[in-house]
């Protein structure tokens, strides 16, 4: 499987380093590969636990929710491990 994929790599890289040689336009080859890569659906990533937090702070603002004794102290552990 792993043979497979080096050989299928190393084939990819010599159809690419052909249209650069045949076409000269590595900008234009560059942005066509891109939209081949990015078709298809959006690729989905795991939220961070600081991206999550961020979420809910300023879900919370919306609604007027004030941060609980717990959230505060999380928050103020986290402001001091980013100084």
């Amino acid at each position: 499987m792993i043979e497979w994929l080096w050989k299928d790599l190393a084939d990819n890289e010599m159809v690419i380093e052909t249209l650069w040689k045949i076409i000269g336009d590595e900008d234009l080859i560059e942005s066509e590969l891109m939209k081949v890569i990015n078709k298809g659906p959006p690729r989905m990533w795991v939220p961070t636990w600081e991206e999550l937090w961020m979420e809910i702070k300023k879900l919370k603002g919306k609604l007027g929710i004030k941060l609980t004794k717990e959230e505060k102290e999380m928050q103020n552990d986290e402001e001091a491990k980013t100084e």
